[in-house]
């Protein structure tokens, strides 16, 4: 249902709500994102405190998620960052 707004335009309301993006893998490279079968364009490449950057992949959602999901899920991407790098200085 269009709201029809001053002049001849009609605002769609589709247009006007927000998309969200929630982190929900991580990936070491962008080989290990193909070969998972993640699409390309959901995932950036984020720089951590720790100094660490990884390829994180991303869900697109309409509806807005709770605050305690998000730092949840940036928990478990810390947490499997912290194991690789753990596992690298195990290797050398």
């Amino acid at each position: 249902m269009a709201k029809k707004v001053k002049g001849n335009f009609t605002q769609n309301p589709n247009r006007l709500q927000k998309e969200f993006f929630i982190p929900c893998e991580v990936f070491r490279n962008e080989r290990e994102r193909m070969e998972s079968g993640f699409p390309g364009e959901n995932c950036r490449y984020v720089s951590f405190p720790s100094g660490k950057r990884a390829l994180v992949g991303f869900i697109k959602t309409k509806i807005k998620p709770s605050e305690a999901l998000v730092r949840e899920l940036w928990n478990n991407i810390n947490r499997q960052l912290n194991e690789w790098h753990r596992t690298s200085l195990l290797r050398e």
